[in-house]
């Protein structure tokens, strides 16, 4: 259990320097938090949000898939397909991205409804 509090103390301090912009530092410590926690989706989703703001793409989508796979959450599960189309859409992956963003919403939509059963 202290281990994943560990990890999400090393999350959380990832975003607060993905907040500043410091994207070399939020790696860092979501880099941290997923050798704590190899299961933390967050990190895995987040650590791919900042390769994509690095324009770092490929590695952007490594990371987002990495978040699919742990496969926990699914509404960072869902986030994590999402992300991976912007990476696909700003290489003009047009058609890829469309489906990314399909499979996005169907998990979302499948989430949401399971929710309210």
């Amino acid at each position: 259990m202290e281990s994943q509090a560990e990890a999400q103390r090393h999350f959380e301090s990832g975003n607060a320097f993905f907040g500043r912009g410091q994207y070399v530092e939020a790696c860092n410590e979501y880099e941290n938090a997923t050798e704590i926690d190899s299961n933390h989706v967050g990190a895995y989703n987040k650590w791919g949000l900042v390769l994509y703001n690095q324009k770092r793409y490929e590695e952007a989508i490594k990371k987002c898939e990495e978040a699919i796979n742990v496969d926990s959450n699914y509404f960072v599960y869902s986030l994590a397909h999402h992300n991976i189309a912007h990476v696909l859409w700003k290489q003009g992956k047009y058609k890829k991205a469309g489906e990314k963003w399909r499979k996005a919403c169907d998990v979302f939509s499948a989430t949401k409804k399971s929710k309210s059963r």
